[in-house]
């Protein structure tokens, strides 16, 4: 087997094996990393249909994995203001009248 996406014969199979590898998690070499953005850069520019497929591919894998390294973000707890006015604990039942209303009217 030769070293990936060192044989142009091989590009697309090379890119579904890295694209394999990513969405497992595996961790990918600095070098292979550079190599695969030189490469896929080309074939979305200049590649045949199939070749910008595989190539576009492994740009969603990329960008899915490194979204997995980044922490998810806190949950906020937010308050809405709806066009029937601020909707507390107080006033919940009133304003789903106010909506149930609403809606019943555009029937």
């Amino acid at each position: 087997m030769t070293e990936l996406l060192s044989d142009p014969s091989h590009t697309r199979q090379d890119l579904a094996e890295i694209e394999r590898s990513l969405r497992r998690g595996f961790e990918i070499p600095d070098v292979l990393y550079q190599r695969t953005a030189h490469v896929v850069g080309k074939l979305l520019n200049e590649g045949k249909a199939r070749e910008k497929l595989a190539a576009a591919r492994v740009v969603i894998a990329l960008a899915e994995f490194n979204r997995s390294l980044q922490p998810l973000p806190a949950q906020v707890e937010h308050h809405h203001t709806h066009d029937i006015g601020p909707v507390t604990e107080s006033n919940i039942e009133a304003q789903r009248a106010k909506r149930s209303a609403r809606l019943a009217g555009r029937l």
